[in-house]
């Protein structure tokens, strides 16, 4: 999980709790998917989208640090390249959340999902009475603390039929023997592409 469009790494899983404390990073950590790998789609970011707003409560994505890169000058929006410690390319950043003219570039996919609030509330509201036309108060009918938890487990799920939808397209087959050899072959043309 990481909780910055940017990519910077939260506490692993099994450190957070849903504390009054921690509570700010729990919801941070789990609004946010991201993968890693190289894959080559057609306009990918549009399908990570299209597939994140499906989940009902989810009113908007950001790509990367995209919302905060609008604020702003291109300039300070780059992601520039440099060899890591191994000899292959890496991006300095991640502000485009590892997705460039539609296409991942190797680094992390990183998709932050906006929850639309529950407005249910452990109260009755302002309200109209239908039949008389009164202002009236609402009945309680229940009260959800939050959909946040189910929610990142439901994007995670939506992101991840993307990706495998993406990789059998760069893969091709219907068996996975097939798919195994033909990302192992994808993986080694990858890996030897950036050597100086």
């Amino acid at each position: 999980m990481s909780t910055g469009p940017a990519g910077e790494r939260a506490a692993p899983p099994g450190r957070l709790r849903a504390s009054h404390v921690d509570r700010e990073q729990v919801i941070g950590a789990l609004k946010t998917a991201f993968v890693q790998g190289r894959l080559a789609k057609d306009e990918f970011d549009a399908r990570v989208g299209q597939a994140l707003l499906s989940v009902p409560s989810v009113k908007a994505v950001e790509l990367g640090s995209s919302i905060e890169a609008s604020r702003g000058p291109g300039s300070s929006a780059h992601d520039e390249i440099e060899r890591d410690a191994e000899g292959a390319l890496r991006r300095r950043t991640n502000r485009a959340g590892g997705l460039e003219a539609g296409v991942t570039n190797g680094e992390d996919v990183v998709a932050v999902a906006y929850f639309k609030p529950i407005s249910t509330l452990a109260r009755g509201l302002d309200s109209v009475d239908l039949e008389t036309g009164a202002a009236a108060r609402s009945a309680y009918e229940r009260s959800d603390v939050t959909a946040v938890p189910a929610g990142g487990v439901i994007a995670e799920a939506m992101l991840a039929f993307v990706l495998a939808d993406a990789l059998l397209e760069v893969t091709g087959g219907d068996r996975i023997e097939d798919v195994v050899a033909r990302l192992a072959a994808h993986r080694e043309r990858v890996r030897r592409y950036p050597s100086p």
